[in-house]
């Protein structure tokens, strides 16, 4: 937490804020997104749209994390696979990074 007066402290572990998004706690740098969580349901499965394009591309899900990465979305494969799963719900910057990666179109990804 912030306040005016500056970091709070808990526990004897200051938490600093840095351009309005990351905040630091126990020394792990942890991301705060400010942006829409899509939720999967069943009618929709986003995650199982983006591993059946990414198998008819022929990318691994190494590669297809580390491409995501390169357009400045964190990604990771552990992250990959639970969307893919639909255990994790996907952020708006992350379907569109999928999109561009893929070179797809939103409808495919949310047919």
């Amino acid at each position: 937490m912030w306040t005016d007066f500056g970091p709070i402290v808990s526990c004897g572990v200051p938490i600093i804020k840095k351009k309005g998004l990351v905040w630091v706690r126990a020394g792990i740098i942890q991301s705060m997104r400010a942006e829409q969580k899509i939720k999967q349901d069943n009618r929709i499965t986003i995650g199982q749209n983006i591993r059946g394009i990414r198998q008819q591309r022929g990318l691994g899900q190494t590669q297809l994390a580390a491409q995501i990465q390169l357009t400045g979305v964190e990604m990771t494969r552990e992250t990959l696979v639970k969307i893919e799963r639909g255990v994790r719900h996907i952020y708006a910057s992350e379907l569109r990074a999928f999109r561009d990666v893929l070179n797809t179109s939103y409808d495919e990804l949310l047919k």
